[in-house]
């Protein structure tokens, strides 16, 4: 929920997450989808969603790179969101 709220109502990461979206898989790179999870931390909306769902903020970032983008598979998204918020 708080993954879809957030890419609903937060227009700067939808934005991204569209541009990213919008170019097929093999066209964007591993490392964007890792700029792109420390774009998201640098959100203050991020940082409130995760802690209103009561998720970490590397959850959270998991869930929106596995079901709203195109990064990959969970586990490759978990790598992401790992590289990303650490631990």
């Amino acid at each position: 929920m708080a993954a879809a709220a957030l890419v609903r109502h937060d227009t700067d990461v939808a934005a991204r997450l569209d541009e990213l979206n919008g170019r097929a898989p093999y066209q964007v790179r591993h490392e964007e989808w890792v700029e792109f999870g420390q774009y998201l931390g640098g959100f203050w909306t991020f940082s409130l969603a995760a802690e209103a769902a009561g998720v970490t903020e590397q959850q959270l970032c998991t869930a929106i790179l596995s079901w709203f983008g195109k990064a990959g598979t969970s586990v490759v998204c978990q790598g992401i969101a790992k590289a990303v918020f650490g631990s």
